[in-house]
């Protein structure tokens, strides 16, 4: 390279100094001013070695432009990956909250559905509890009637029930006034009970003007000796009870009690005028029968109506 420019350095110089020596000597012998082809020859020589420079430029330039373009494309690249792998992710998640979207409408939707299936059940509901409180009003007149119209008979049959047990009584036991004996087998407790008696006689004294039913059936149990041999068996401090019971064999004395028809009263019969006071008589249980009891102390207030 260096000897080619030289060369051509030194071609140009020697060109140059024969043109310029040959043109004097040759122009009288060429008087038309022709050129030598010595001139033309050092242009295309210089043209040659400036279009190969140029052509190392270019490739050189090339080089560069494809190295560069190369290196930007690899960091378009990364980028564009990077920035890919960046979009592929939020469009995983967009799909994921899509799904999530979807299935909470494809849930609300459900729950709409079920709510409105619910407004109509309950819209049923109210039509038919409308049906319903129309016939209970309706109804509850005739029940009320139905009901006042039992009452009724109830209180008839009360008090036809007591006007045959008054008659009864008359019949079977005469007008009275009525008394009763019993006689206890009560042991002696001079320490508890000192003014006590051992084997005391109870006087029960029985009203059938105004109690004519506990009467009758109370005077038809003694008269049957149902109570005869029966125990004692409750002394607690407000009642002294008795029932059907035997004191000797423990057995129970119920069934001859119901085979006479005589275990329960119709009905609770009860007189103002007769309160559960000290040492009165009542019957136990609700239906009353067939025990009874002796009040020891004021029994009104839990006793009776109520009690």
């Amino acid at each position: 390279g260096g000897g080619g420019g030289g060369s051509v350095g030194g071609g140009l110089a020697v060109g140059y100094g024969h043109s310029s020596s040959s043109l004097s000597g040759d122009e009288s012998k060429n008087p038309r001013g022709k050129k030598r082809r010595g001139g033309a020859g050092v242009g295309a020589g210089a043209t040659t070695s400036l279009a190969w420079q140029l052509t190392v430029i270019l490739a050189i330039t090339t080089v560069a432009l494809l190295a560069a373009t190369l290196h930007y494309r690899s960091r378009f690249t990364h980028h564009h990956r990077h920035a890919h792998q960046q979009l592929s992710s939020h469009l995983t998640k967009l799909n994921e909250h899509e799904s999530h979207r979807t299935a909470m409408e494809e849930q609300l939707d459900l729950k709409v559905k079920h709510v409105g299936f619910l407004e109509d059940r309950v819209a049923e509901l109210q039509k038919e509890l409308a049906v319903v409180q129309h016939q209970a009003k309706e109804n509850e007149g005739r029940v009320q009637r139905r009901e006042e119209a039992l009452q009724g008979r109830m209180i008839n049959m009360i008090g036809r029930v007591r006007m045959e047990s008054h008659r009864a009584t008359l019949d079977r036991f005469g007008p009275g006034p009525y008394q009763v004996e019993i006689q206890v087998e009560l042991p002696a407790d001079r320490i508890n009970h000192p003014v006590v008696p051992p084997n005391p006689t109870l006087l029960v004294n029985l009203y059938h003007e105004n109690m004519p039913h506990a009467t009758h059936v109370f005077l038809e149990q003694v008269a049957h000796k149902l109570w005869d041999d029966c125990a004692f068996y409750v002394n607690a401090e407000h009642v002294f009870q008795t029932g059907p019971l035997d004191a000797i064999t423990g057995e129970s004395r119920l069934p001859q009690f119901v085979e006479k028809e005589l275990d329960i009263l119709s009905f609770q019969e009860y007189s103002m005028k007769h309160p559960h006071d000290l040492y009165t008589l009542g019957f136990t249980g609700r239906p009353a029968g067939p025990g009874f009891y002796i009040n020891k102390e004021d029994n009104s207030r839990h006793n009776g109506p109520g009690g």
